[in-house]
């Protein structure tokens, strides 16, 4: 989101806002950057109505292409439409994140996060940098609930179904939108076929995944989105158990990167569409909405970092679509909680914020601070940890509280419906378990 603040001060520069230079200083004084400064980047942009973008000026990014060095030339490289800039791949793996929560922790405002996040929003749909999902015949029952489902995760941008009028002019498009992937044509072929006995109507989806932690695919070296990888393996997984002979990959397909969207959106654009209005809740954001200030809150008045704590109980019920959650329960390090109180038993710490007793995992045999530290524990979004569903269940059937008896109930129910579940994460606790009590 760095490069969308340099983008808004390359349009006060323009005359088209006047609120974009503030947002820059603002964010370079809280970074500690003096080098780019209002007149200094004044003088770049200049330098580029005079002489032009140089093409040869590239930009620094890991192994997983998240960038390194070069937002300032990426936001010119968008803002004057340059359709290729080169990269430099650093034979690494970062973490460097100047996302929604960075800004908020820099004392960014609702006003000015919602500018930034309305200008992304403007520039992954103008630029094309987003995914675009097609859903097959063999689900058209379910287009409306997989598309609930990938709102409640990700940002639904468009929503398009359309209807072919014969098997030729189906055929040749589902050839036309594969053509820029490497897949055997048998396999098209053969995905035709099983598809020729539905109805000629597919949906197009463009929705942005936030990170697709790209990695180079081993056939041809381009980059695969890691993320879009467990979307359809997630997808395929669940509705492949309600489609009679299945073949395999009849249910969605997304490009692997921004190139193979820019081909599936114009191999579309000769087709007439109807435009489909779907309201979705984002958990994830409903989860932020609710919660998110406060935690700040709690994290500056007791100095706690990100990586102090994990987040445990319904509140990961609710980012996982399960049920609603009622407060925010926290494991916190050691060294930290004995800052915050003597106690080893659970207290509130806020409105809605609790930490609870020391050794939430002790029944799974998972210290805190390894709950907190161990990332096959937990997983993270926006910085913050949540303790993966499968040991909240395992702590729950543990428990079996009269409260815990719905939950286990639901997240069963989940799994069933195909939600992925880490067998090697289960298998390694019952191990563990059933070797102490041995």
């Amino acid at each position: 989101m760095d490069t969308v603040v340099r983008y808004l001060a390359i349009e006060e520069y323009y005359g088209k806002n006047d609120y974009g230079f503030n947002l820059y200083k603002k964010m370079q004084k809280v970074r500690g950057q003096n080098l780019h400064n209002i007149e200094r980047f004044s003088e770049l942009i200049k330098s580029i109505e005079k002489h032009g973008f140089y093409r040869e000026s590239s930009i620094l990014v890991d192994l997983n292409m998240q960038l390194i060095d070069g937002s300032h030339r990426l936001a010119y490289a968008l803002y004057f439409n340059e359709e290729r800039i080169p990269i430099r791949i650093q034979p690494q793996l970062t973490n460097i994140k100047y996302d929604i929560e960075w800004f908020r922790s820099a004392g960014f405002n609702d006003q000015e996060i919602n500018i930034i996040c309305e200008k992304q929003k403007d520039i992954i749909q103008k630029k094309g940098i987003y995914f675009v999902a097609t859903l097959w015949p063999p689900v058209q029952e379910y287009f409306d609930d997989i598309t609930k489902e990938l709102g409640q995760e990700y940002i639904i941008l468009s929503v398009k179904d359309y209807t072919f009028q014969n098997d030729q002019e189906f055929a040749a498009t589902i050839k036309g939108l594969y053509a820029v992937d490497d897949i055997e044509d048998w396999k098209i072929d053969k995905k035709i076929e099983y598809m020729r006995d539905y109805d000629k109507k597919i949906r197009v989806i463009t929705f942005d995944i936030g990170d697709p932690e790209f990695r180079a695919k081993t056939r041809n070296n381009k980059p695969i989105s890691m993320e879009v990888e467990r979307i359809k393996k997630k997808y395929r997984e669940k509705y492949s158990k309600k489609i009679d002979n299945y073949f395999y990959n009849i249910i969605m397909h997304i490009g692997d990167n921004y190139e193979h969207s820019e081909h599936m959106m114009k191999t579309m654009k000769k087709f007439n569409y109807n435009e489909i209005k779907i309201s979705v809740e984002n958990k994830r954001d409903s989860w932020m909405t609710k919660y998110l200030s406060e935690l700040e809150e709690v994290t500056k008045k007791y100095n706690l970092s990100k990586s102090d704590f994990c987040i445990v109980g319904s509140s990961i019920l609710e980012l996982k679509n399960i049920r609603k959650s009622n407060d925010v329960d926290i494991v916190v390090a050691y060294a930290k909680r004995r800052e915050i109180t003597d106690t080893n038993r659970a207290c509130k710490i806020s409105k809605n914020v609790e930490i609870v007793g020391r050794g939430w995992a002790a029944c799974l045999c998972i210290d805190d601070e390894e709950l907190i530290t161990n990332s096959k524990y937990h997983f993270e979004i926006n910085g913050f940890k949540f303790v993966k569903l499968e040991l909240l269940y395992l702590k729950k059937l543990n428990m079996k509280r009269e409260k815990d008896i719905e939950d286990i109930r639901m997240i069963e129910e989940c799994f069933r419906n195909g939600l992925e579940w880490d067998h090697s994460i289960i298998q390694e606790i019952v191990d563990k378990v059933e070797a102490k009590q041995k």
